[in-house]
């Protein structure tokens, strides 16, 4: 069962995306993610964060790693994820990082962002006051490191047992503003592709999709790139974007779509914004009348 947009009639739909991606299509010069790090349990501040910021920072998406390293190993791999190469890839694709110093694992991702140049710039360490005496070694240590070079500043130390998240607030809406400019993609070749560029193509594809199968994903990609898309590149960010909440897998056949639409990724240029009219509408007409009952069955699940 496949998309219709990938049957053989309907390759001049596909060489027009493909026409819109390569000379139309813009992408955001950045996201508003925020890969919030720290413990996993009830009580730490890391989850507890996670809802204030659903509830006080509208503007920004907080990532869940848990659920992007539960959906890669949901799905047929391969290859083994490597921990620490993704999470190196979640601190590209994030606007910014907040770290709560508050587990084994928190410390050990103190040590890795303070060792990778593009993370330390954007990372905000909260530390533990109760526990930073004069000789911490996080403190003077990797923490030090951060907040040298830091987009954010110095380390905020607070009570963690009367939490004030407000203050972690003010900091990142001071200084990693949501950004509204967006960017031409261009005709390149997918190894040329940046993260976050192949971000916003999988955002628009599975948009202008409506829903599809990975295998869909990886037919579209490969029609516009000649076939040299990477499946393990696609597969990780696309987890990445499951556990930041933008794309969702539904019914049967774990069709992804885009669940929420109040931060796009894309926008095509003022030439090319009819012809994207143009093309979602004959996408969807394909997919109303599509003929295979199984496929129509899988996307009322997913619509």
């Amino acid at each position: 069962m496949s998309h219709p947009v990938t049957l053989p009639e309907n390759k001049g739909v596909r060489d027009r995306l493909t026409q819109l991606v390569k000379n139309g299509l813009h992408r955001t010069a950045a996201t508003n993610i925020i890969f919030v790090c720290g413990g996993d349990q009830d009580h730490h501040l890391r989850p507890r964060f996670i809802e204030y910021m659903l509830n006080e920072m509208p503007a920004y998406r907080p990532f869940r790693p848990e659920a992007a390293q539960s959906d890669y190993f949901e799905q047929d791999h391969e290859d083994t994820l490597n921990l620490s190469q993704f999470e190196e890839l979640v601190s590209d694709l994030s606007l910014g990082i907040v770290l709560f110093a508050e587990s084994p694992g928190s410390y050990a991702e103190t040590g890795l962002f303070s060792a990778l140049q593009h993370a330390r710039k954007k990372t905000l360490v909260v530390l533990n006051a109760e526990h930073q005496g004069a000789g911490s070694f996080l403190a003077f240590g990797p923490v030090a490191v951060i907040a040298h070079s830091s987009r954010l500043g110095a380390a905020i130390q607070m009570d963690y047992a009367n939490p004030q998240f407000e203050l972690i607030k003010l900091r990142v809406e001071d200084r990693l503003k949501v950004a509204n400019s967006r960017r031409a993609i261009g005709d390149k070749e997918f190894s040329d592709l940046d993260s976050i560029e192949l971000m916003a193509l999988i955002w628009f594809y599975v948009d202008i999709l409506r829903a599809c199968s990975f295998d869909d994903l990886m037919f579209v990609f490969n029609s516009a790139f000649k076939a040299h898309a990477s499946e393990q590149r696609i597969k990780q960010i696309l987890s990445v974007m499951v556990g930041a909440g933008m794309i969702e897998r539904e019914g049967p056949l774990a069709l992804v779509r885009v669940c929420d639409h109040s931060v796009s990724l894309t926008a095509p240029s003022a030439a090319y914004k009819a012809r994207q009219d143009e093309l979602a509408l004959e996408i969807t007409d394909l997919i109303e009348t599509c003929p295979d009952a199984n496929y129509i069955e899988a996307m009322a699940h997913a619509d």
